[in-house]
């Protein structure tokens, strides 16, 4: 499994089917409570236990708010997982 580094977290990098409908998901707390989703249109979607919380046009924004969504709902998975 692929993994990037944003900030202080690692994100692993899940590869999409055609029947998922994204490209690549990326997951820091190993549950998926809060996931980034990559889509071919080049947006990004953060999903907090499955609801939409925004879309973005690139990664790194995606990645820090679902960071601070981790950080301010799951601060127990945020301090675990923070490096």
């Amino acid at each position: 499994m692929k993994t990037i580094k944003s900030a202080s977290i690692y994100w692993d990098i899940i590869p999409g089917t055609q029947w998922d409908g994204y490209l690549n998901a990326y997951c820091s707390d190993g549950d998926g409570v809060v996931q980034v989703y990559e889509y071919a249109d080049s947006r990004f979607e953060v999903s907090n236990q499955g609801e939409a919380q925004g879309t973005h046009s690139n990664l790194h924004a995606a990645l820090k708010h679902a960071s601070e969504i981790l950080k301010y709902d799951y601060t127990e998975i945020y301090d675990s997982i923070c490096i």
